[in-house]
């Protein structure tokens, strides 16, 4: 599969719109695996807008397999960051569960956007 804008687009607007409403009904606090779930698309949206960053033009970008998960571990760490900085993730005790959990389903997003976009990386 080529990552292309137009499919980035599909798959971001919904991803938005979720985490949209998400936080209007709370449900990262009344469903415990929406939160699951939204950090293992945003990994595969990361990846998936490395490759196509990857891609543009004629010229390619020399992001490497290693370079882009250095950059899906930079954003995954940079949103945990601000969750806790702005009290999204809370003081609960299972806090550092639950970052941990976040950052696997991240990488584990990251990883199916690899097997996805296999030929382009």
């Amino acid at each position: 599969m080529i990552a292309t804008p137009l499919r980035f687009f599909v798959l971001a607007l919904p991803f938005v719109v979720a985490h949209v409403m998400a936080m209007r009904y709370f449900l990262y606090f009344y469903v415990p695996w929406f939160d699951t779930l939204m950090h293992t698309w945003g990994g595969f949206l990361t990846i998936m807008g490395f490759v196509m960053l990857g891609s543009i033009g004629s010229r390619r970008l020399a992001l490497t397999r290693p370079l882009m998960l250095l950059g899906l571990l930079a954003v995954m760490v940079a949103w945990e960051v601000f969750e806790y900085v702005y009290g999204i993730a809370g003081t609960h005790p299972s806090y550092v569960v639950d970052t941990v959990l976040d950052v696997v389903a991240g990488a584990t997003g990251g990883l199916v956007a690899f097997v996805v976009f296999r030929r382009l990386v």
